[in-house]
């Protein structure tokens, strides 16, 4: 059954796999308050990065975008950030 587990932790993402633990804790109304909370932040988010792309012409990535608004070193600062918690946090 591990091996079961394990499989479906590779395959939709520890978050998938906490969900009905939250909602065990939380129970059913506030777990969904909250989902629907997040499903609102995660979308004017990603509207507000198309829009902002958009505005400024900046290319297909947050290294540009952060680049045209806030400058170079910004960008550094954003590579590193990326580099740290693909290499240090998720390993």
């Amino acid at each position: 059954i591990y091996t079961c587990m394990h499989a479906l932790l590779l395959l939709q993402g520890a978050g998938m796999m906490a969900i009905p633990r939250a909602f065990n804790l939380l129970g059913l109304l506030p777990g969904l308050a909250i989902m629907a909370l997040m499903a609102c932040l995660t979308f004017f988010t990603l509207a507000g990065l198309v829009s902002a792309t958009a505005a400024t012409q900046a290319g297909g990535s947050y290294g540009a975008l952060v680049r045209k608004t806030v400058g170079g070193a910004a960008e550094y600062s954003l590579q590193l950030a990326v580099l740290a918690n693909c290499y240090v946090m998720n390993v």
